[in-house]
């Protein structure tokens, strides 16, 4: 089942045009303007990853996401 999640990610975000590695840079920047208290920034990041259609969850462990069909 895991090779499969991992396999269907990447398929959908090579159609999409983006990698895992620009999601993750996206989430660490909206961390460290969460961080800063730059709630602006911060939203701005979560927009860019809504129009990518990336949802993000936040955690007591940090924040996971996904990709929403």
């Amino acid at each position: 089942p895991a090779d499969y999640v991992a396999r269907t990610r990447a398929q959908r975000l090579t159609i999409k045009g983006i990698t895992a590695e620009q999601i993750d840079q996206l989430v660490a920047d909206r961390a460290a303007a969460r961080a800063a208290k730059d709630f602006t920034k911060a939203d701005q990041v979560r927009a860019e990853l809504t129009r990518l259609n990336i949802e993000i969850f936040d955690t007591t462990v940090g924040t996971n996401w996904r990709i929403l069909p």
